[in-house]
């Protein structure tokens, strides 16, 4: 894997290495967000998971994923 952006991990691997590195990044979150994303036979070509609260969630609409953010009322 390569580190383009510090903490941002790139690279081909096995699902079973994939749920590995998912389960190590999950126990040492801290009280932060983890975000996998990876190629899959889907309409977009990829799935995801998620763990804590990103300022940017990642929705499902009709089998189509989006991004979306929350919007502060001041």
């Amino acid at each position: 894997m390569i580190e383009p952006r510090a903490g941002t991990f790139l690279g081909r691997m096995s699902a079973r290495v994939r749920d590995e590195l998912w389960a190590k990044a999950i126990d040492g979150a801290k009280g932060g967000t983890c975000v996998q994303i990876w190629r899959a036979n889907t309409e977009q070509g990829f799935a995801y998971r998620v763990f804590g609260e990103p300022q940017r969630r990642l929705v499902d609409i009709e089998g189509l994923h989006l991004v979306a953010r929350t919007i502060s009322q001041n």
